[in-house]
């Protein structure tokens, strides 16, 4: 059985990327060579025309020389007949050729479109199942952003209060040390980044019912699961992450980075952007820390069930909250 951790997990989006490249090459050749033929049986239909002008005006030829009574030209008349037969077994033979050509045209064309079908398929078959391995691979090194460390458990309170309603959040003294293995399984933020704690924050100015004007709730509820389910599993095994491979990726589903489901566009509103979610410590220790912004995006995060948001702290305190 292959050892998966001695696997470059760059080696799964360099096979998709090269089924891409096989599917595009394949269409590319299917078209050409429908191209080409196409370009033939045209060449060939006015071949055919010309024959058939040239075995007209030969035959006009042989009945004028036919009805000069006067002046007979056996001669003439003889060649006139050889050019006649010539033109006529030369016309037969393309017209044969054309009509063999334009059944082999329809063939190809119908065996383009079946390959085509078929190998779309095969191709998405494919793209299925390096994805399917790309989970298991990200499984198999057991990076742990689950429930326990990222998610809280949908079953219980999510946060301060409750689920459905904002509630007065612990201080941040009263939580307890995260082990060192706990802390492992959140990936490393950026300079000046930490992942804070929600129940380490004062909800008392954050409305649960607070109007969401850019985007929808449900939007930014779709951007915050991107970023937890698809994100920061990539940062975790890649610590040197991209933003070039995430708008790569987003290039191949076809996604613009205003879409929910983007990855550029998770990675630009939480991690690299110039409007993260910021938080303010300077009130001091066993205090709770202060939304300066970010609001609808806490929000959001306590309605899917994080426990933790990556934010820019503007003190040195460290946030050092409990797991739900």
């Amino acid at each position: 059985m292959t050892d998966l951790r001695v696997i470059d997990h760059k080696i799964f989006d360099e096979h998709l990327e090269y089924i891409e490249h096989v599917k595009s090459t394949f269409s590319t050749e299917l078209r050409d060579g429908s191209k080409q033929c196409e370009d033939r049986l045209y060449l060939l239909r006015l071949s055919l025309e010309t024959t058939d002008e040239l075995l007209d005006e030969a035959r006009r030829d042989l009945s004028s020389a036919l009805e000069d009574d006067e002046n007979p030209d056996s001669d003439l008349i003889e060649r006139l007949i050889e050019e006649v037969d010539e033109l006529a077994r030369e016309r037969n033979q393309k017209r044969s050729v054309l009509e063999d050509g334009s059944a082999a045209f329809r063939r190809l064309n119908e065996y383009a479109e079946t390959a085509t079908h078929d190998f779309n398929r095969a191709a998405f078959c494919a793209s299925v199942s390096m994805t399917e391995n790309k989970a298991r691979y990200r499984e198999y090194l057991a990076v742990d952003i689950s429930a326990a460390s990222v998610l809280g458990s949908p079953s219980q309170p999510i946060g301060p209060g409750s689920h459905s309603g904002v509630g007065p959040a612990k201080p941040a003294s009263a939580f307890r040390k995260v082990s060192p293995a706990r802390a492992r399984s959140r990936p490393t933020l950026p300079a000046g980044m930490e992942w804070v704690p929600l129940d380490a924050l004062d909800w008392s100015d954050t409305d649960d019912n607070l109007e969401f004007k850019k985007a929808d709730r449900d939007k930014i509820r779709s951007m915050m699961r991107t970023f937890v389910e698809t994100i920061v599993p990539m940062m975790s095994v890649d610590p040197d992450l991209s933003p070039d491979r995430l708008a790569a990726v987003d290039a191949r589903r076809q996604l613009m980075p205003g879409d929910p489901d983007s990855l550029i566009g998770a990675w630009e509103r939480l991690i690299s952007g110039s409007d993260r979610i910021a938080i303010d410590t300077s009130r001091g220790e066993g205090q709770e820390f202060s939304i300066q912004s970010g609001r609808h995006r806490i929000l959001a995060a306590r309605d899917i069930g994080l426990t933790h948001v990556p934010a820019i702290v503007s003190q040195t305190t460290k946030c050092e909250g409990k797991h739900q």
